[in-house]
């Protein structure tokens, strides 16, 4: 993670951490050894922009804004083209509807897939399941919440993926507990003494097996139902 930093020290960063990671793996630069055996060379994942490119041989996985594609600065038009995946940030990016429930704003995805895959960019598309950060902003309780409503908000962002032809995701996050995003096991009485967004007295492992559901069905290339196909 590198959001927030300089751009010179951003690259040296990147470059540090590179380096230190082949040397600790002892891999050789230009082997067909992949860190995590995608197309091949070494993987990296960066989120926050602004550096260069590395000079050796690298899979380069970038993050940022959902709304990405508005920026029209052709610098950054040629820049994201050299990455060989891109995650676009959806956390926290969401609409209401005509009853007031909020649901994530992905009207954009299918022009951000179609994007990516003209310029030769594998599509990353990041799902959440909720969002707060009302402790971390120390706002009042509810000010920020995005309801989870069961697990109907994050399904039905699988669902639409699903629609899309996508078989590869980005949750957030697994255990990203100052913004309420988290899907790791947390339990349903926590301290009184404080504000606390809990799973809505679902079971503690609920979203761990929505994951695990709907990655099973976009592995495999199965529709995801509209409707959660399985129980608390």
């Amino acid at each position: 993670m590198i959001g927030g930093s300089l751009a010179s020290r951003a690259e040296r960063a990147l470059k540090w951490s590179a380096l230190t990671t082949i040397a600790r793996f002892g891999l050789q630069l230009g082997a067909q050894v992949a860190l995590a055996r995608m197309l091949g060379p070494e993987n990296f994942g960066v989120y926050g922009i602004g550096m260069t490119i590395l000079t050796f041989a690298a899979f380069l996985a970038g993050g940022g804004d959902w709304d990405w594609r508005r920026n029209t600065d052709p610098a950054w038009q040629d820049f994201f083209r050299k990455f060989g995946a891109y995650s676009p940030w959806n956390v926290g990016n969401a609409a209401t509807n005509s009853n007031g429930e909020k649901f994530a704003a992905i009207d954009y995805w299918a022009d951000d897939k179609r994007t990516c895959e003209h310029n030769g960019v594998f599509w990353l598309p990041v799902v959440y399941a909720g969002f707060s950060w009302d402790n971390l902003q120390q706002k009042p309780p509810g000010t920020t919440n995005i309801p989870r409503r069961g697990g109907k908000f994050l399904w039905e962002q699988l669902h639409a993926l699903s629609k899309l032809g996508a078989d590869s995701i980005y949750v957030a996050m697994f255990d990203e507990i100052d913004e309420g995003t988290a899907i790791f096991k947390v339990t349903s009485a926590p301290p009184k003494q404080g504000h606390f967004v809990g799973y809505e007295g679902l079971p503690s492992d609920w979203y761990l097996r929505l994951v695990g559901e709907g990655g099973r069905l976009l592995k495999q290339r199965l529709p995801v139902p509209s409707e959660i196909p399985i129980q608390p």
